[in-house]
């Protein structure tokens, strides 16, 4: 037994004491020290859940293996909360800083008999939220303790609109509007069932007409700003009229930056149907269907070529200082539904090797195009831009069907005169980026008919040294229809020229044919002045075009001979064929070897003829 008296003083020199009194030693005492931790939440479990916002308090606890308050503890420990997504947590001694999101550090200095209180506060919901705490001094004989329930958060109440879409959208591009029912923590109401209107001011927009039903407090609708490009402000309002959320997208009218292009553009010769060659004229370009290719009205085609005439301030047409290249409009195609790649048939209308291009394009295709330089172009090719066909309802064509492009005034009328319009559109088209090709030209790989009929005879009439020959024109010597089966869109039929022209050969003996001239297309005679008298030679025609040559093994051989030579007195010298000025031996066996041969004889010549019919 022993008896004890407290004094206490303060640092001012001021003294209390106790009365005496008495204690027992116990012998039996000991020192309560740690083996877990508990937690004490004053709100918990699922049905017991709490208003996001609203204040919780943890007591987190010290605990002997007696589950008795280990009073004595002084030691670091770490709390952790998880499933907090707007969390705040304070309480004297807690530090969050450093630390992963959810850990707070409670200091040694503030346990008070083996217990200190924590405030969380979580402002999300739906949250499900977990806590554990463990001590932060022996790794390996770790001191541990969680909550025994979860804490949920709820929402708060319904006190806004918010809305939610792109920050940039394409005219005329669908875009979604969310919609959320929320509290003032931005929290859906998923218990709220609600109907809003949506407007605004602008002209040319669509927006739902009716009202739009926000199911378990979340939805939206679709928008198309079609005729708007600029800030677009959106306002929607529950039909209530109690909260509403406004909303600002800006809706570019810059193609190249809202429409996707096609990501790659290969260009090649077309080789026709069926895969063995055309009469050329025709590139064909192949392309992967732009991501918006179910909103485009289509794809632009673009050629490079060469330009040698402009417009000056006044809009007249000079010729330019040096030639130059430029990218121009040349065809179009519609967007055919079920397309993922696109093959485009593209007449070229000449042999040059140029590359193309291809953009996307939304907007009226079909609509008037109106001239910048009106003399430019006539009232024809205005009248095609007007008029151009339109395919997208076709929507049972095979989609890996050609689509051949319709040609624009600018090609046909540079085709026309060497000259490029200025065109512009007049009714609002969106384009994205151009992708370009490698250069190529269209192929003629057809070589035409051959010649099938051939004549050479001395050129009558003449002083000799000269020699005809005759043909008949090859069957391809004319306009050749070309159509794409199975395209889609724009006419397609288009002529070709079958033959450029005819080659004339030569050759004396056995010797190499020589080129000795050529001809246009549909001629059919040629004279070569190039000859001596009474030497035979043989000749062959074959015709040609752009990139052919028909070999031909049809010849024949004529001489030339003087058949209207006089003397000094103007008396026609008769029977002089050679090449000397005498008659000799050498006319009588030229002569002879003509002699007896009738008009069916493939060498017979009618200046040897003696009676001539």
């Amino acid at each position: 037994m022993y008896t004890l008296r407290l004094v206490a003083a303060d640092l001012a020199g001021n003294y209390t004491q106790t009365s005496l009194d008495s204690f027992v030693y116990d012998t039996t005492f000991v020192v309560p020290v740690i083996s877990k931790f508990k937690i004490i939440a004053s709100k918990s479990g699922f049905g017991n859940s709490v208003i996001a916002g609203t204040a919780i308090t943890l007591t987190v606890q010290a605990r002997t293996i007696g589950n008795a308050a280990a009073t004595t503890y002084k030691t670091n420990a770490v709390l952790k909360v998880s499933g907090a997504s707007g969390l705040t947590l304070t309480g004297t001694g807690l530090t969050t800083t450093g630390l992963p999101a959810g850990h707070a550090t409670l200091g040694a200095d503030d346990w008070i008999v083996g217990e200190r209180v924590v405030t969380l506060l979580d402002t999300a919901s739906i949250d499900t939220i977990t806590i554990a705490v463990q001590d932060c001094t022996d790794t390996t004989n770790l001191y541990t303790g969680v909550l025994d329930s979860s804490i949920v958060t709820n929402p708060s109440a319904y006190t806004q609109v918010m809305l939610s879409a792109l920050d940039t959208v394409g005219q005329g591009d669908n875009f979604w509007v969310g919609v959320t029912l929320a509290d003032k923590y931005g929290n859906v109401r998923t218990k709220d069932n609600l109907f809003v209107e949506a407007n605004t001011g602008a002209l040319g927009v669509q927006l739902p007409s009716g009202s739009v039903a926000i199911e378990k407090g979340s939805g939206g609708f679709w928008a198309n700003s079609q005729g708007y490009a600029g800030a677009l402000n959106v306002t929607v309002r529950d039909i209530a009229g109690t909260f509403y959320g406004k909303l600002a997208v800006n809706v570019s009218g810059d193609g190249a930056k809202v429409l996707d292009a096609p990501d790659t553009l290969m260009a090649q010769d077309y080789m026709g149907a069926n895969g063995n060659g055309d009469q050329g004229g025709f590139v064909l370009l192949t392309f992967p269907a732009s991501d918006d290719h179910s909103t485009l009205s289509g794809y632009r085609i673009y050629r490079d070529i060469t330009v040698e005439y402009g417009a000056d301030s006044e809009g007249g047409l000079v010729a330019l200082a040096e030639p130059t290249t430029e990218l121009i409009p040349w065809g179009h195609v519609d967007a055919v539904p079920g397309q993922d790649v696109v093959y485009v048939v593209v007449a070229t209308l000449d042999g040059d090797s140029t590359t193309y291009g291809v953009a996307a394009e939304r907007g009226n295709l079909s609509t008037k195009e109106a001239f910048v330089v009106a003399e430019a172009v006539s009232a024809p090719y205005e009248l095609m831009a007007e008029t151009m066909m339109q395919s997208k309802q076709a929507a049972q064509i095979d989609p890996t069907a050609p689509v051949f492009a319709t040609l624009t005034p600018e090609a046909l009328a540079f085709t026309a005169k060497g000259v490029v319009p200025r065109l512009k559109l007049i009714d609002g088209v969106l384009r994205s980026g151009i992708r370009q090709s490698e250069a190529v030209r269209a192929v003629d790989n057809i070589a035409p008919a051959a010649v099938a009929f051939i004549k050479t005879q001395d050129t009558p009439g003449d002083a000799g040294g000269s020699i005809t020959v005759q043909w008949a024109k090859s069957a391809d010597d004319k306009m050749l229809t070309t159509t794409v089966p199975n395209a889609v869109g724009g006419i397609n039929t288009y002529s070709v020229s079958g033959v450029e022209g005819y080659n004339v050969y030569r050759k004396l003996g056995d010797a190499v044919w020589q080129l000795v001239g050529q001809s246009g297309a549909g001629e059919t005679s040629f004279e070569d002045a190039t000859v001596f008298n009474g030497v035979r030679y043989s000749y062959k025609v074959e015709a040609r075009d752009a990139d052919n040559i028909t070999i031909s093994e049809l010849e024949r051989s004529a001489m030339a001979i003087r058949n209207n030579v006089v003397d000094a007195d103007g008396k026609r010298i008769l029977g002089l064929f050679g090449a000397d000025t005498r008659v000799g031996y050498d006319d009588f066996f030229i002569f002879g070897d003509h002699f007896g041969l009738t008009a069916d004889s493939e060498t017979f010549d009618s200046a040897f003829d003696l009676s001539p019919n």
